[in-house]
Parts: C-alpha cells; sequence; structure tokens
C-alpha cells in the first residue's frame, strides 16, 4: 500500500501506531467500525464530538484541524519529544517527508512543528502572505510565537465565517 508517508509502507510495519499511542495514554476512544475515533488532543481546535480518527494501518487524521500521520507523530501531540522517545523507543521510527525535516536530526519531528504546519496549511486557505510571514517566523526558531499567532488568526477567520 502507497501512503503519503512512504513508500509502500503500511503503519504497523513502521514500528509505533497510533492506536497503540492511544490506548497506551489511556484516551477515550470509541469504535467505528474498523475505525476508532476521540475528541483531537491537538489543543489547536475545540471538538464538540470526536473529529480524530485512528485508521487500521496504524495512522491517524483530524478532520477538524489537519493533523495527520502515525504512532510518533501522535505520541508528540500529546507529549514532549523526550517523554515519547522514554516511552515508545526504538517502536517509534517514522519515515519523514523532507519538507517537515525543518534542519532538525534527521528523521526527528516534534509534535509543535506538525502543529506549526497544520496551521498554516490552514491559514494559506484565507491569507496566503501572513501563512508565509508566520511559517518564516517558525523556521527561525519561533515556533511558539508562531502558533499563538496561527492560532489565533486562524479562529480569527473561522469566528468571522
Amino acid at each position: 500500500m502507497r501512503s503519503r508517508w512512504g513508500e509502500g509502507i503500511r503503519g504497523t510495519e513502521r514500528g509505533l501506531s497510533a492506536t497503540e499511542v492511544a490506548q497506551e495514554l489511556g484516551l477515550d476512544l470509541r469504535e467505528a467500525g474498523e475505525r476508532k475515533v476521540l475528541r483531537c488532543p491537538s489543543g489547536t481546535h475545540q471538538d464538540e464530538r470526536p473529529s480524530l480518527v485512528l485508521f487500521p494501518d496504524g495512522s491517524f487524521h483530524c478532520f477538524g484541524c489537519g493533523a495527520h500521520g502515525w504512532g510518533r507523530e501522535f505520541a508528540l501531540l500529546l507529549l514532549p519529544e523526550a517523554e515519547v522517545e522514554r516511552r515508545f523507543g526504538g517502536r517509534s521510527a517514522p519515515a519523514v517527508p523532507d519538507w517537515l525535516r525543518m534542519g532538525e536530526q534527521e528523521g526527528v519531528v516534534t509534535g509543535r512543528l506538525v502543529t506549526a504546519a497544520v496551521l498554516c496549511r490552514r491559514l494559506r486557505q484565507w491569507d496566503w502572505d501572513a501563512a508565509n510571514r508566520l511559517w518564516t517566523q517558525v523556521v527561525g526558531g519561533d515556533v511558539e510565537g508562531a502558533i499563538a499567532a496561527l492560532t489565533e488568526a486562524v479562529q480569527g477567520r473561522e469566528r468571522a465565517q
């Protein structure tokens, strides 16, 4: 099976599945056929009902904020990177697209970078220039400041609709 995260690699062959992370962390999962659903833990939006889906192949996708990936990316939405390494260690070895590496150690993506990327993508639908300016701030190292500004901008645009 081809996926957008790797060539011919399924989630469970990647080491750590998003479902394993959710179960190990004791999150409230609901069955939805072969899938499981829960409220998104990213903190970038409010869920009135579950918007995050855990797929049988070990991947996840949030239909509220657009966050997606495999077990490691899911764990990084919830925990600091050091804690993810301590708890999940060798089970978390995702193949990461080059555009997300952002000059960090090869193959390592923090949950905050994923959050910033998702928010930038959402803001681009309304204001391309602002999204690019804030992404430049992320690349420059001010990830937290950029996330705060991106969150405010996206929420403001969503309220205006």
